[in-house]
């Protein structure tokens, strides 16, 4: 809880910049401003996250924009009220749509027994590129080995990728779907 208040000072201007993403858009795009999906919290508890939308009914992203909300992960800062309301901190695994809860194996709903977080221990670990497999076997092993430190680190790799992202010029990769329907 202090980090994430912690957090939430430090990053108040990037606040300043939410508020112009949604002007942008507003002004210049046709498209919605929020996406609002039900995911698991602690526990497997439902919530409503908030997101800047930025994909199109066909999973692309709406224009050259909103990729870049995409690449820079801006699009994940009405997130922050989520963390404010006390759905989500900063650090522990990304949380998922409800609709895969029944699916998982008791070990992968393991990482259920912490709050979801901004970011994780998956997602600083190449997750664009690793197996949801392995999402979940690192979500089950931060659930384990979560302190105050492991979460400074993570949150401090977590924007070391994200500055490495800017630098690359390539469209920010979709991850397919968890156990597809």
């Amino acid at each position: 809880m202090l980090l994430t208040t912690l957090f939430l000072l430090i990053t108040l201007p990037f606040w300043l910049v939410g508020m112009s993403v949604i002007s942008v858009i507003q002004l210049f795009f046709s498209a919605p401003v929020l996406f609002c999906q039900r995911r698991l919290g602690r526990y497997g508890k439902p919530f409503l996250i908030y997101k800047f939308a930025t994909l199109d009914d066909t999973g692309e992203p709406i224009s050259a924009w909103h990729n870049w909300l995409r690449k820079t992960h801006l699009d994940e800062l009405p997130q922050w009220i989520n963390m404010m309301k006390g759905d989500m901190v900063l650090v522990g695994p990304r949380p998922l749509p409800e609709r895969y809860f029944e699916r998982m194996s008791a070990r992968v709903k393991q990482r259920f027994e912490v709050k979801p977080g901004l970011t994780g221990l998956a997602q600083v670990h190449e997750h664009d590129e690793i197996t949801w497999e392995e999402r979940f076997a690192y979500d089950v092993l931060y659930v384990y080995r979560k302190k105050l430190m492991v979460d400074v680190i993570i949150a401090g790799k977590t924007v070391v990728r994200i500055v490495k992202e800017l630098g690359n010029n390539e469209p920010k990769k979709q991850i397919t779907e968890y156990m597809r329907e």
